[in-house]
């Protein structure tokens, strides 16, 4: 079931139900995206250099698809624990439910962390897309994860969920 504020409760078969949030990158991620498009396709027809096809063209791919995975993220939490998808499919951090030993919804800053996209700080390793609702997640072994999430609502309802695995795996 859906939510206007970009989360969802998640049938996960027998084990429950889970929380899902689709936060997003601010505006600029996508004019910064369509520049880079933009120049490697002047630069392409401009110079007609085969090494500068060759080597804008790969250029190009990969620095709009890293930016695609880093303008939004699907954070998981259910039952196996935390996780989050880049671009809402590209798996790239997450927390099995018997590491979480404790959470909390917190309003985060990309300057905490080192800016936004995936950072790893001596506060933790987070996968940041905008200043506002977050969710942090500490671990048994290991430094913090920390997650940008749509609102606060579904920090809040992740923390909850994330706590009451903590402490039935400790009992």
């Amino acid at each position: 079931m859906s939510t206007s504020n970009g989360s969802s409760s998640i049938p996960t078969g027998a084990q429950g139900a889970g929380v899902v949030s689709v936060a997003r990158a601010g505006s600029w991620i996508w004019l910064l995206l369509i520049g880079v498009a933009v120049f490697a396709v002047v630069m392409v027809v401009v110079v007609k250099d085969p090494v500068t096809t060759w080597t804008m063209g790969p250029t190009a791919v990969f620095s709009l698809f890293a930016g695609w995975c880093f303008s939004r993220g699907k954070v998981v939490v259910d039952d196996s624990g935390v996780r989050v998808y880049g671009g809402g499919v590209v798996k790239m951090l997450g927390v099995k439910a018997e590491d979480v030993t404790s959470a909390e919804a917190k309003d985060i800053s990309p300057a905490e962390y080192g800016g936004w996209g995936l950072r790893v700080s001596g506060a933790g390793t987070a996968f940041i897309l905008k200043e506002g609702p977050g969710l942090v997640v500490e671990r048994k072994h290991g430094a913090p994860r920390i997650y940008s999430v749509a609102t606060e609502t579904d920090g809040q309802q992740m923390a909850k969920t994330l706590n009451q695995i903590a402490a039935k795996n400790a009992g």
